[in-house]
């Protein structure tokens, strides 16, 4: 059986069990690359793959690629020979004894002091100036607070708050102090 078959089947069987679209996506573009590789190596069977095939792809790609996309791109081809062990399409696999080393955590840089985090999949939001105004966080109906124009302090998580009156009508905000 030819690598480019196995990686489509291998691709179709992770369909079968659900796996994200984004994986699906990324394993088929890993797996593409791997065979053109192999293509043009002249190793297009399973049987003639071999780990030095394999250290000679991810030396090529780490000339143009972050060490931690190479890495990952070294496992989803591990995954592929291992699925066809289980399936016996090969006898042995060849990529048993390769170890991948994980590259060591780059940290990011976090949010900038003064900012805060917006929430999930929002990026970050700056902190407003104290008493800067009304800002759009949080909504609260409570006409007791307006009457007389009172500023009740609150905590909401680690950040002081002040309901501001807003408007003619009844609707307050929460405006971070």
């Amino acid at each position: 059986m030819t690598v480019e078959q196995a990686a489509d089947d291998y691709i179709a069987y992770i369909q079968m069990e659900n796996r994200a679209k984004k994986a699906v996506v990324k394993y088929r573009g890993v797996l593409a690359l791997f065979v053109e590789y192999l293509e043009r190596n002249r190793a297009t069977r399973l049987g003639q793959v071999t780990a030095s095939h394999l250290d000679r792809y991810r030396a090529e790609r780490k000339a143009i690629k972050h060490q931690k996309t190479v890495y990952c791109e070294g496992v989803s081809v591990k995954q592929l020979f291992n699925w066809a062990k289980r399936r016996k399409l090969v006898a042995d696999n060849p990529l048993t004894d390769v170890k991948l080393n994980k590259p060591p955590l780059e940290p990011k840089a976090g949010p900038a002091r003064g900012e805060r985090p917006a929430g999930r999949g929002r990026g970050v939001v700056p902190r407003p100036a104290r008493g800067a105004g009304v800002h759009r966080y949080a909504v609260r109906r409570t006409p007791e607070a307006v009457a007389g124009g009172r500023r009740p302090d609150r905590r909401v998580g680690s950040y002081r708050v002040a309901l501001i009156p807003f408007g003619s009508g009844r609707r307050n905000r929460l405006c971070l102090l």
